[in-house]
């Protein structure tokens, strides 16, 4: 399959996944990957819905679809590179915090999506180390609003880290108090170059994006309306590729979608003990493209108390 394709079947899924996420944000306010921002991510679905459908013009315009417009693909690749590589920060940052056994399913999906990115990149002759950039509006708020919840999260863990017995915020829900308490003793000292480069690079990000949060007035009604016109918009978009593609992986019946907000129960106690490399992460991409675990359950909850700091202006105090 030529990489015009393969792009846009992961642009398929993905938008696919975005749609079920801003549903979930808006009906239960949390998820998580700490994707707070039910609007937001609802925007991001018709900016990929649009990079799709121009994706898709492309290829159909051509009959030899490797002979298209390669400034088109570049260009959506990138995107969609930024918008994975966003979730890819997020995951980190949790994963700092806390390493549980009990993951989230986005952890998987993101593993898989960045697994077919990494491998239309060597496609394409790609450097995936180059990170991207944001372009429209509403990447440059994806990107502010990812680096705010990084640094909640980091803050955090430099806060207890320095402090094990300090007074929590009482919406820091208590079993989420003990294991930070827990891991202020270990692994926030064992991962300390990582926790604190990481907080200084979100803060540069956040100090060069003259942003604030934005939050979602998207109700839980109107996230399923406007989730049905999405799914209609998609659904016509892969009648459109089967007719191109009709032998794709995404028709057969062995293909399944992804899902989000999710938890696993599969023990994962081999993860616990592994160092996470911020090197790896920053320099070489493709080294977690087997994997990054989020935060657990406990993370999960702490975002109600996140959530709640960005919707009173609370600013994360300096360290």
């Amino acid at each position: 399959m030529n990489k015009n394709k393969m792009l846009f079947e992961l642009l398929a899924e993905l938008i696919d996944v975005q749609i079920k996420k801003y549903v979930s944000l808006a009906s239960r306010g949390v998820g998580p990957d700490a994707r707070l921002n039910a609007a937001l991510v609802y925007d991001e679905v018709k900016e990929l819905l649009f990079f799709a459908n121009l994706l898709l013009d492309e290829i159909q315009s051509n009959v030899d679809a490797d002979r298209i417009d390669y400034t088109v693909f570049y260009t959506i690749f990138d995107q969609v590179k930024f918008y994975l590589e966003q979730e890819q920060l997020r995951a980190y940052a949790g994963r700092l915090l806390d390493d549980n056994n009990i993951h989230a399913t986005v952890d998987e999906r993101t593993s898989k999506q960045l697994h077919a990115l990494a491998e239309i990149a060597e496609h394409a002759d790609i450097d995936l180390s180059v990170a991207s950039q944001p372009v429209t509006e509403i990447q440059k708020q994806c990107q502010y609003d990812s680096a705010k919840i990084a640094c909640f999260i980091l803050t955090l863990a430099k806060s207890v880290r320095e402090n094990p017995s300090m007074v929590f915020d009482p919406k820091v829900p208590e079993h989420a108090q003990v294991i930070l308490r827990r891991n202020a003793l270990t692994r926030y000292h064992e991962l300390a170059n990582e926790i604190d480069e990481l907080h200084q690079q979100c803060e540069e990000v956040l100090e060069g994006l003259p942003l604030k949060a934005r939050f979602s007035s998207l109700t839980k009604e109107e996230a399923w309306a406007r989730s049905a016109e999405h799914k209609g918009q998609l659904t016509t978009l892969l009648k459109r590729y089967q007719g191109l593609t009709p032998d794709s992986c995404l028709f057969t019946s062995k293909h399944t979608w992804h899902e989000v907000a999710s938890f696993s129960t599969k023990a994962g106690s081999e993860q616990s003990n592994k160092q996470v490399s911020l090197q790896s992460f920053f320099s070489n991409r493709r080294a977690l493209l087997g994997g990054v675990a989020v935060a657990g359950i406990y993370v999960a909850a702490l975002l109600y108390y996140f959530s709640t700091q960005f919707e009173e202006g609370y600013t994360a105090p300096k360290l």
